[in-house]
């Protein structure tokens, strides 16, 4: 028995498009398309993420399918184009085969990009680069969709990317210990991370993980405002093109006011009934709004996310109050 070295799973990950073709595929039907070296992609724009789908379908028609296309500019036959097209989801792409043609859309340059990879889906279980004829639409059930990694902590390499993007997915979380740039596994240039997951139509959001430091204020004490810009403000000025912020209690967790809540859960206070970060207390949208100021002040489409699933067992009267109090933006 062959017995696998640490990480060696990352080799497995690094091959995108292993051999597909089958030497036991059923033969040609009259309703299929099938596309060989005479065929030719056809990007309807230079959109970089548009581009990377259409570069990345050569590729999978190369070394998955055995054959070597060209891309390039339009023709009459045997081409396969890739373009935007509006659609009433903008989630949704949709590809179109008939004799000597194959055309992808997506409602954006994202979603065109993922049709490429839908083609590859359904070409993977035939065999053989061929394609039934019709029209077959794909739409993605939510948007943001994001993964931590499953390479190593907080790390995104080219090839993991790849892997996340065929996958649907559209986002990437990475938790920061210290700000700006400090993650569980050391340091990390955030705006690259930014600059080269956008090639993949993959977004970052950030999961600032600094309770301890967060304990520290609360949003009505002198100071909070610099205090706040000092620990979730800096990651976006470091980092601006970063979309979103995702805030979930125990990692953020600040010395509440509210009567019932004392101590966090590395160090409880006697007698509280409720743990800061576990609970809907009164003073969390009090806490939003200061966060959203001083993190908006460097990008103002930020996208803040509060999770609150750590306090699903608590009253729902409380947690409707709060949800009643939350800024709404």
């Amino acid at each position: 028995m062959h017995i696998e070295q640490h990480y060696d799973f990352r080799k497995r990950l690094a091959v995108l498009h292993p051999p597909r073709l089958a030497s036991d595929a059923a033969p040609l039907k009259d309703n299929e398309t099938l596309v060989d070296a005479s065929w030719t992609i056809v990007p309807a724009s230079d959109d970089p993420v548009l581009m990377h789908g259409v570069r990345d379908l050569k590729d999978y028609f190369e070394k998955s399918m055995g054959v070597q296309v060209k891309i390039g500019s339009g023709s009459d036959k045997n081409t396969i184009t890739v373009g935007v097209a509006p659609e009433k989801n903008n989630l949704t792409s949709r590809i179109t085969a008939g004799p000597g043609f194959i055309r992808i859309t997506g409602a954006t340059a994202r979603e065109a990009a993922q049709g490429c990879y839908r083609l590859e889906d359904l070409m993977n279980p035939r065999g053989l680069p061929a394609v039934e004829h019709g029209e077959r639409t794909f739409t993605r059930l939510f948007s943001p969709r994001m993964t931590h990694s499953g390479w190593e902590l907080e790390q995104f390499p080219n090839e993991y990317l790849d892997h996340i993007a065929h996958a649907g997915m559209d986002a990437i979380l990475i938790f920061i210990r210290e700000p700006p740039n400090m993650t569980r596994n050391g340091p990390i240039d955030l705006p690259e991370v930014v600059r080269n997951a956008a090639e993949y139509g993959i977004d970052v959001y950030v999961y600032p993980h600094v309770h301890t430091q967060a304990a520290e204020c609360h949003p009505a004490d002198p100071g909070a405002r610099e205090f706040y810009d000092n620990l979730y403000g800096s990651i976006v000025k470091y980092a601006p093109g970063i979309r979103g912020m995702v805030f979930v209690g125990e990692s953020v967790a600040f010395p509440s006011r509210d009567p019932g809540m004392g101590g966090y859960w590395w160090k409880h206070q006697p007698g509280a009934k409720h743990l800061n970060g576990f609970y809907p207390c009164t003073d969390w949208p009090e806490w939003l709004c200061l966060v959203r100021d001083v993190t908006r002040q460097y990008n103002p489409d930020l996208d803040l996310l509060f999770w609150t699933y750590n306090w699903f067992w608590a009253p729902e009267k409380e947690r409707l109050a709060l949800l009643e109090n939350i800024p709404t933006d």
